[in-house]
Parts: structure tokens; C-alpha cells; sequence
């Protein structure tokens, strides 16, 4: 039997997520998947897994879990703390947010509130016991698809994973997790930015707007200065295809950033769009945080997913050995010559 936890306390729409659901957009399905896929890959690297394996995203805060049966490697992938009840010695021990922890059966994992952002992960070594919808774990609530019938982790849930016992007993962490918190996103102008004058397209660049508290994984909604249109053009236009990042004006003028279970076509103009480098701070976005949009070339934005992907490499890179406060570095162990120091003892 393969290990398996329960729910004793579910976090804020929590639910399975991966790199998402591809190629059915044309039927109406959105592509969800994880809002942070860095975070995810992070989670992941951690345990060893493949980059995009599916892991349960969570908001704000944190769940409680028990483990049922077998013991479990798992990752906390996330800017936050949480502690471990052990079921036998009832001592509590503290974990930091990157770390990776043996839970064993009947111990107890809480995970705390995020000290920034609003967007983390649990992964588990070898990945959950779960099945593929349409291509993809992904959860879709609206539709029920995915895992777990897509809906949310409820209290009371036992979650399944691959394994019985982790491959490897010790913990792990990043000892160097830089995060670009910026709230400027860089965009590529489109596909209807001829719908705006270039005097509204500055004004649009030159604001800052507030992240409203009816933002969810369809959509970031802001609220700012209004964004008008081109009155002979209007708000309204044939519908077309709509992809996570687009930024949509409705009738209102208050802009809507598209998120990964945003709806598949759409009828108002998209004044521009998302760089892929900047989706994850999306991802982290909450209500009343303060967001400015730059213009960026196609170039710059390949460019930035370049950087990106290089400091995804350093934080891996970073990944250490761990216990208590002492970090054991991997790297520069790996790169040593342990058998001349062993000689060296001999010829004293």
C-alpha cells in the first residue's frame, strides 16, 4: 500500500495543480494548472521529481495533515513557516519554508501563513496517486475537472501518493530562495492595443493599480484610472482567443489580467499582454497590493525568460543538505578531495 495523508484541515482553495491542461482550448476548456509554476518546479526540485509534477497549491495559509500509512518525503514550497508533531515522542519541531521533511505514520504537518505573497505548494516525493484528466492532474472547479472530480481539498480528504518510503532520508533546502517580488510586469503591447490611443497606452504605463478583492484564478481584477477606448472603436468586439496573461478592458475601463482558469474566448479588447517571465508573480498578486505595467519588445521578452530560467538554475543550484540550523552544501562537498585530506591524516 502506498503512503497516504489526511486533511485535517484544508488551506484556502487548495487544490492539485500542474504544468496545466494543453490543446482543448478550442473545445472550451481552460488551461489552468499552477499560477506559480516557479514555485512548483522549486517544490519539486526539492524532492527530486520531474520539474512540473503535480502538487497541491494553496492560498494564504497552509494545511494540517496526518500521514494514514507509510512514510513520505515532502516539500514545503512555499515563503512559510510550519511545524511537525511527531506521534510518537508528541515533540514538535520547527520547519522553514523550502525545506523538505520525513513525515512518518501519524505525524502531523502544519503549515503557517505565507510571510509574502499568496501562492505555495506541497509536493511529495515520486508525486501523488492520481489520474489524469484530459492530459493534465490540473483541478478546474467550475467544470469539475481534474482531480479529485476537480474541486477543492476538503477537510477529511485522504490523499494518496507513489511510494511507500521516501527514497532518501534527508531533509533538503534552498538555501538561497531569492524571489523577484516587483509589482512592475512587463508586457508586449496586443493584440488590440489599435483600440486605445497612444496618449491612453502612456497613461496606462504611467499608473499604478490596485489589485481588487474580487481576483480569483479567472482573473486579476485592478482598479485605477479608467482605460477608455476609442470611442468610435468601443468596448465590444467579436469574440476571439484568450490566453493566461492577456489584459482585458471592459466596458468599465477597469483592466482584468487573464489567469490560468480564465475563460477560453472573450469579447472586450486586450490592450496588452503578459510577459511568460512575469506570470509568476501573478501568481502572488492579492488584493490591495499596488501592480504598473511596462511596454517590453518581443526580444527583451525572450531575453527575460532567459534570466528567468537562469535564476531557477541558481536556486536549484543552491539546494543543500539540512539539519537544524547547519546547512550541509552539497556543491562544494561534491567538488572537494576527500581522499587527499584522508592521506594528509596518514603523513602526519
Amino acid at each position: 500500500m502506498n503512503a497516504s495523508f489526511k486533511i485535517l484541515s484544508p488551506a484556502i482553495a487548495m487544490s492539485f495543480q500542474d504544468l496545466g491542461r494543453f490543446g482543448y482550448g478550442g473545445d472550451g476548456v481552460p488551461q489552468s494548472g499552477a499560477v506559480d509554476l516557479i514555485s512548483l518546479r522549486l517544490a519539486n526540485a526539492l524532492l527530486d521529481n520531474k520539474p512540473f509534477e503535480a502538487g497541491l497549491e494553496f492560498s494564504f495559509i497552509g494545511p494540517e495533515i496526518q500521514v494514514e500509512n507509510g512514510s513520505i518525503r515532502i516539500a514545503n514550497g512555499a515563503n512559510c513557516n510550519g511545524y511537525i508533531i511527531d506521534y510518537i515522542t508528541k515533540q514538535t519541531r520547527d520547519i522553514k519554508p523550502w525545506q523538505t521533511v520525513i513525515l512518518n505514520p501519524g505525524d502531523i504537518l502544519k503549515i503557517a501563513a505565507l510571510n509574502y505573497g499568496v501562492t505555495g505548494y506541497l509536493a511529495v516525493e515520486g508525486g501523488f496517486q492520481l489520474n489524469k484528466i484530459l492530459g493534465s492532474y490540473s483541478s478546474y472547479a467550475k467544470a469539475k475537472i481534474g482531480a479529485f472530480d476537480g474541486q477543492y481539498i476538503k477537510s477529511g480528504d485522504i490523499i494518496a501518493t507513489n511510494k511507500h518510503d521516501p527514497a532518501i532520508i534527508q531533509d533538503k533546502i534552498i538555501t538561497n530562495p531569492k524571489f523577484d517580488s516587483c509589482k512592475e510586469l512587463r508586457v508586449i503591447l496586443g493584440p488590440q492595443d489599435d483600440y486605445f490611443s497612444l496618449d491612453t497606452i502612456e497613461e496606462f504605463c504611467n499608473q499604478e493599480f490596485i489589485v481588487d478583492k474580487n481576483s480569483n484564478r479567472m482573473g486579476i481584477r485592478l482598479n485605477g484610472k479608467e482605460v477608455v477606448v476609442i470611442a468610435e472603436k468601443g468596448s465590444d468586439l467579436i469574440s476571439d482567443g484568450l490566453v493566461p496573461g492577456a489584459i482585458q478592458i471592459p466596458g468599465d475601463g477597469q483592466p482584468i489580467i487573464l489567469s490560468k482558469d480564465c475563460q477560453t474566448l472573450g469579447g472586450y479588447p486586450k490592450i496588452a499582454t503578459i510577459i511568460t517571465a512575469d506570470m509568476a508573480n501573478i501568481g502572488q498578486l492579492k488584493a490591495g497590493d499596488m501592480v504598473t505595467f511596462k511596454i517590453i519588445k518581443q526580444k527583451q521578452a525572450k531575453q527575460a525568460l532567459v534570466n528567468m530560467e537562469m535564476r531557477i538554475a541558481q536556486q536549484i543550484q543552491s539546494i543543500n543538505l539540512y539539519s537544524g540550523d547547519i546547512g550541509i552544501n552539497l556543491n562544494s562537498l561534491y567538488t572537494e578531495n576527500l581522499i587527499d585530506g584522508v592521506v594528509d591524516i596518514y603523513q602526519i
